[in-house]
């Protein structure tokens, strides 16, 4: 049995720089954590936050709001201002906020980011056992864009037939075929077992991440995810998941991510390497990585005056633009005219 484990190259970057890995390395959380046009001047906290209202997930019953990971805590400060917003707007609702992570750093950043709430609780400890009682959750468990970085195994078949992994014996249940060698993203299912183990039987789980429904395969030394194992999973464990490939999962429903979130599709943003290639060529921008839209870049540039055609031209000439929904965004490591080779990809 091959083990891969994904969190090696993660663990150790984030360690020393974790800004820098969300930056090389950004979902699309990362990318739109500011307000922005393509989602009606929200932030993906903020927005995220109030689908789950609209969609009744977020409601009087819930007691608890678990966070998974957490990343710098750019998710929970827009969730958590909405929500207040939401509350004083007469929303009823009396909650306690959780954010798990294990990294002692990543903690650091999310308690100076969310200092201003109260109601957040910040707690170290990894996944394999979470830190709750069987049942004592009551409200909502959310993991956003984090199982890429989960063990992941590949199998013989007669591995396959004769483990009794609890995960693997789950998904032998299902009716899905299997060839081999099998790649099982078997750090994926053991989280789902444990969370089944925390939640209250009315409880909801949200899960956003990438993948795809029928193939799994090796990318640069990860597996990819496997949705239509985490679809058996959840369908088995009676778990409520919202997924992201963007695709999601959401009762057993099946949509896109950037239709959940309304995202504007006709809004033209900046992909990674575009960031890069604006930050090499203009040290006056300052600009951070996130998805900033053509028309925010072009306003930047036009108050250069005549330096305009100098600079801002140039580098408007090298953006791709893509549209929300276009193929190529977030982009896959594109090469640009303004940097030597290929830059990281996102992870999305």
């Amino acid at each position: 049995m091959k083990i891969y484990r994904n969190k090696e190259f993660s663990d150790s970057l984030l360690s020393t720089d974790p800004k820098k890995f969300f930056d090389l390395h950004p979902t699309i959380s990362h990318l739109f954590r500011f307000r922005h046009a393509a989602l009606k001047y929200r932030s993906y906290g903020e927005i995220f936050c109030k689908r789950l209202i609209d969609e009744k997930v977020l409601n009087p019953k819930v007691k608890v709001i678990v966070e998974l990971g957490g990343g710098l805590g750019d998710f929970a400060y827009g969730f958590l201002s909405w929500l207040k917003l939401e509350i004083a707007n007469g929303l009823k609702l009396d909650y306690k906020y959780i954010i798990i992570t294990e990294n002692a750093i990543l903690q650091k950043e999310q308690q100076q980011k969310l200092k201003a709430f109260g109601n957040v609780e910040f707690v170290i400890s990894n996944s394999d056992t979470l830190p709750f009682n069987n049942n004592e959750i009551k409200g909502l468990f959310i993991i956003n864009q984090l199982l890429q970085s989960y063990e992941s195994v590949e199998l013989t078949e007669e591995e396959w037939k004769n483990s009794e992994d609890p995960v693997i014996l789950q998904m032998k249940k299902s009716k899905i075929q299997r060839s081999f060698p099998l790649l099982i993203n078997i750090g994926v299912g053991r989280l789902m077992l444990e969370i089944t183990r925390i939640l209250d039987r009315e409880s909801s789980c949200v899960i956003v991440e990438s993948g795809s429904m029928d193939k799994v395969e090796l990318k640069n030394g990860r597996i990819t995810l496997s949705f239509a194992d985490l679809l058996a999973l959840a369908d088995r464990l009676k778990l409520f998941t919202l997924d992201e490939t963007l695709r999601l999962i959401y009762n057993h429903k099946f949509t896109a991510l950037m239709d959940f979130l309304e995202f504007r599709k006709d809004i033209r943003v900046t992909n990674l390497t575009d960031i890069h290639a604006l930050s090499k060529g203009d040290p006056l921008a300052g600009w951070q990585i996130y998805a900033i839209s053509l028309d925010e870049v072009k306003a930047k540039y036009s108050s250069y005056g005549k330096d305009f055609d100098k600079l801002g031209d140039t580098l408007l000439q090298n953006l791709n633009g893509p549209t929300i929904n276009q193929e190529g965004f977030p982009d896959e490591g594109l090469s640009c005219k303004d940097c030597s080779g290929q830059i990281d990809s996102c992870t999305i």
